[in-house]
């Protein structure tokens, strides 16, 4: 998004400068390819007083990337290369073909409509220089350019190339990031796995189930009110889908309050859930469950990573570097991490958009 941005201005002003995307992988958007368990739910179509709630880093942040770029431009975007899409429940927009690859088939399309070139296998080694920058490749190739922008994401699912990069390059240029954590993750209630390692918070998946594990995974309750408490005080609350999976607590609720509970765990406190099922059913039919929250899974299947380059180093107006003149942030690298139901992409999308119209606009 943010290199198709930057190529179209430049081809509504009829100038001739070349946008160049160095992607890691054999192939672009793997990680979008997987979003959603494949069907993609690429943006939310809430506007901003409604949206910005479920931004749970500073919001504040996103409003100016938002109103540049939001979900209806994000819609018109992708209907306009061809795209269908539908809403559902929530809010949350899908391809129509419900396939994330029409998304990521799309995004290559609108950049190439703009003579973007895509270079592929380009695994960064490093990034010297200002304006122009200098980024080397592992295996020695090289590229130089005006402004650069760092679109690298985090470290969930470092199975599609995601493995932290951009937060150390962005470090190694002097910029601060704010502490890592996996969030939208699966909670790991005590006695849920076998464990030999107790003083490990990160429970990988692969780690074999307990008997109350066995009893509960596979089962997805569709009415449920769950309460977060943090060393003994109520936290967080929501009502929804919970599901028990070979990580833990998931589904659409157990996302929901998962971030609180990661930083809590992370932090040395205690973190428990009680899930009321049946809650508008008659007292009778309620049942109460209660869970002490022993870890969690980690990045391996975390949907977004919290934390990132500190939002005070970046200019919200622009996505530039407050520190390095040129240099522009955008996407889940950045200090930004949201509810599951489309937001995340969209403040990817938002942040990209204004990176590249603003990497454009300062040549």
């Amino acid at each position: 998004m943010a290199a198709f941005h930057a190529a179209d201005a430049a081809v509504r002003s009829g100038e001739d400068i070349q946008v160049t995307v160095l992607e890691k992988m054999h192939r672009p958007g793997r990680k979008i390819m997987i979003t959603g368990k494949g069907r993609c739910n690429f943006t939310n179509v809430k506007d901003w007083n409604a949206f910005s709630p479920h931004i749970r880093s500073r919001s504040n942040f996103v409003r100016s990337s938002f109103y540049n770029f939001p979900p209806a431009k994000t819609l018109d975007f992708f209907q306009s290369y061809g795209m269908k899409y539908v809403i559902e429940r929530g809010d949350r927009a899908f391809p129509a073909s419900y396939r994330a690859s029409d998304v990521v088939d799309t995004l290559v399309n609108a950049c190439h409509s703009r003579g973007v070139k895509i270079e592929t296998d380009f695994e960064v080694a490093s990034i010297a220089g200002t304006e122009p920058f200098s980024v080397v490749s592992v295996d020695g190739r090289k590229y130089t350019g005006r402004k650069l922008i760092i679109a690298t994401g985090g470290l969930s699912y470092p199975s599609t190339g995601s493995s932290g990069d951009g937060y150390r390059w962005a470090e190694e240029t002097g910029h601060s990031t704010s502490p890592l954590f996996p969030s939208l993750t699966a909670l790991v209630p005590r006695g849920y796995k076998i464990r030999v390692n107790f003083g490990d918070l990160h429970i990988d998946r692969s780690v074999p189930m307990a008997d109350l594990g066995k009893r509960l995974c596979g089962r997805q309750l569709k009415c449920v009110t769950a309460t977060l408490f943090i060393d003994g005080n109520e936290s967080d609350a929501d009502t929804g889908e919970l599901y028990f999976t070979d990580g833990g607590i998931e589904g659409p609720v157990g996302f929901q309050l998962s971030r609180k509970a990661v930083k809590a765990l992370v932090n040395g406190s205690r973190v428990s859930l009680k899930v009321l099922v049946n809650p508008l059913s008659a007292e009778k039919d309620r049942e109460e469950w209660n869970f002490d929250i022993d870890g969690y899974v980690g990045y391996e299947r975390a949907v977004v990573t919290a934390g990132g380059v500190s939002d005070g180093n970046v200019v919200p107006k622009t996505m530039e570097s407050r520190i390095l003149p040129g240099l522009f942030f955008c996407g889940e690298v950045l200090d930004i991490d949201a509810d599951t139901g489309g937001y995340n992409l969209q403040c990817a999308f938002s942040t990209g958009a204004l990176a590249g119209l603003n990497a454009y606009k300062s040549l």
